[in-house]
């Protein structure tokens, strides 16, 4: 082996090591954030606020009920006990396949 082609390799792992501690240096020098949020449970839904300012602003997701089928406190028709397949067919009926009752459910 020739002195010359060591010196070669050695300035690609001396950079690879220098930027990998300055790396760990940077990292480890950051303070740890405790998240200052809410949550609360509203009509069963939980609800998470976060005081910080987002990283995208306005509306990024929006969700909205379109439909809503189940009670927790409702007739024998609308409690599931476990939901094993859900279709919906071309006229818009949704059938649920409630395996625990046996039984499918017509909406």
């Amino acid at each position: 082996m020739k002195t010359g082609s060591m010196k070669i390799h050695s300035k690609p792992v001396l950079l690879a090591l220098f930027v990998t501690f300055l790396v760990l240096f940077v990292s480890c020098g950051k303070k740890a954030t405790e998240w200052t949020g809410t949550t609360e449970d509203v009509k069963g839904i939980t609800v998470v606020k976060n005081p910080e300012v987002p990283l995208h602003p306005g509306n990024v997701l929006s969700l909205e009920e379109e439909l809503s089928i189940g009670e927790a406190e409702g007739g024998e028709e609308y409690i599931f006990s476990r939901i094993s397949g859900v279709e919906v067919d071309k006229a818009g009926r949704i059938y649920v396949l409630d395996s625990s009752e046996a039984n499918v459910k017509v909406f």
